[in-house]
């Protein structure tokens, strides 16, 4: 038996070696400083003016404040360490479209494409549309992007190689291209007054059909519950208490607006994961809202995310949201892969994605006001709450519990009433806009 042991620990090591490289020779090749502290066990390395941090013989390291997973552990040698070939594969000089940067002085905006090789352009004046074509894949991180903020309608990636990018209501729009490898739009972009709302909408004259907020019913849900925590935040709260009281005042402001409102859960109960949009669908409901509150091993990493429902995630750290929030599906005694639902899922997924995505970036622009964003908080990524939903479908992040100063906020009665009132008016924005398919919905 020991043998066999031996020889299995050798082959795992090996196979480790294998998909791995040598700190050392990486370092004097490829003009990286590192160091190891034995004290704290943490690896620093510096490449490409970049900083990341190690765990030996864990599988996940820091780049700022971001966390990325590796498939295999770091480990160490001697006073050397072994890294998984994965990581120097993810930070390598990739050739193409790599980075999207907005600047702005006052209402002048100016957005930079930067590429590895050279690029060429084309504007469509009346659809306010640019082209950009590479020769090589794009390697931005997301394939659509939605800054409303910005007055850009979408930025999005066309055959994985070549971006569009559409304006909204922008004035005064130069493009140059100062180098081969670079793409420079400016525009002017005064963003609307939101306008004041009436309690009733009224369609034309020749269709004089009314739209009456009772009409529309809206889905709370209260993430996670019972015998499932979520996120235990680093004052002790727990995710479930929070989004429960959060999802009671959204209910509350909602109700005075006029709308119909459900929520998946009342108390602290588990519920499972399919159970939820199941509820939604059953109750004929019209949207659908989830929420959370998010946690990070970095204490510093803050602000609110708000997901839309995608096969793929945004980035690695959408990825891991998704897997966190999806692992309450080991709680659930029935657990089966159903091949007919994914097949549904995809075929609806096309339907309501747009709108949801509209959702989002509406309830993202409010938000802003009252707490700041996680980066660009409008993201993607594959979550089982979201999944079969027949109607547009949002999950937000509320904030870090991991974050000290978020997590006694998220706690607090005034705080709670600030952002739920910013979400409501938000939702209540969007279905205004959108109030036609409301009234053909009902």
């Amino acid at each position: 038996m020991k043998k066999i042991f031996l020889i299995i620990s050798i082959l795992i090591f090996s196979a480790a070696i294998l998909s791995s490289f040598r700190l050392s020779e990486f370092a004097e090749n490829n003009d990286v400083k590192w160091e190891y502290d034995p004290y704290s066990n943490i690896l620093t390395l510096q490449w490409r003016s970049m900083d990341f941090k190690f765990l030996p013989y864990e599988s996940f390291y820091y780049q700022g404040i971001r966390v990325f997973r590796m498939t295999d552990p770091v480990l160490m040698e001697g006073t050397d360490f072994l890294i998984p070939d994965e990581f120097a594969a993810r930070w390598k000089v990739k050739k193409g479209i790599f980075d999207i940067k907005f600047t702005q002085d006052k209402k002048r905006i100016t957005v930079s494409i930067l590429s590895d090789i050279p690029m060429k352009y084309t504007y469509k004046s009346k659809k306010k549309i640019f082209q950009v074509q590479a020769e090589a894949p794009c390697f931005l991180e997301k394939d659509y992007y939605y800054y409303p903020e910005m007055g850009i309608e979408y930025i999005k990636i066309v055959n994985s190689k070549d971006l569009e990018l559409r304006f909204n209501d922008v004035e005064e729009l130069k493009d140059y291209q100062p180098s081969e490898d670079k793409l420079m739009i400016s525009y002017i972009y005064d963003p609307p007054k939101t306008p004041k709302k009436d309690p009733v909408i009224i369609r034309k004259s020749s269709d004089p059909v009314k739209f009456s907020r009772k009409k529309v019913c809206i889905i709370l849900d209260p993430g996670h519950g019972g015998k499932d925590p979520g996120a235990i935040g680093i004052t002790g709260v727990k995710e479930k208490t929070i989004v429960l009281a959060l999802s009671k005042k959204l209910r509350s402001h909602l109700e005075k607006m006029g709308y119909s409102v459900l929520m998946t859960r009342e108390k602290d109960i588990f519920i499972p994961l399919r159970n939820r949009p199941k509820f939604a669908n059953s109750n004929n409901g019209d949207l659908f809202i989830s929420l959370h509150a998010n946690f990070a091993y970095n204490p510093k990493v803050k602000g609110f995310d708000i997901y839309y429902l995608s096969k793929s995630a945004s980035d690695d750290e959408s990825r891991e949201v998704a897997a966190y929030e999806n692992n309450v599906i080991k709680l659930e005694r029935e657990h089966k892969q159903d091949m007919l639902g994914e097949i549904i899922w995809s075929m609806m997924s096309n339907e309501f994605e747009n709108e949801s995505i509209t959702l989002a970036g509406m309830v993202s622009r409010d938000l802003k006001k009252i707490t700041p964003a996680n980066g660009n908080p409008v993201k993607h990524a594959r979550f089982y709450v979201l999944y079969g939903a027949t109607m547009p479908a949002i999950l937000i992040e509320s904030g870090f519990l991991s974050n000290r100063s978020e997590a006694r906020n998220l706690v607090k009665a005034n705080h709670q009433d600030k952002l739920t009132k910013s979400i409501a008016e938000a939702i209540d924005a969007y279905i205004v806009k959108n109030y036609r398919k409301f009234i053909n919905g009902n």
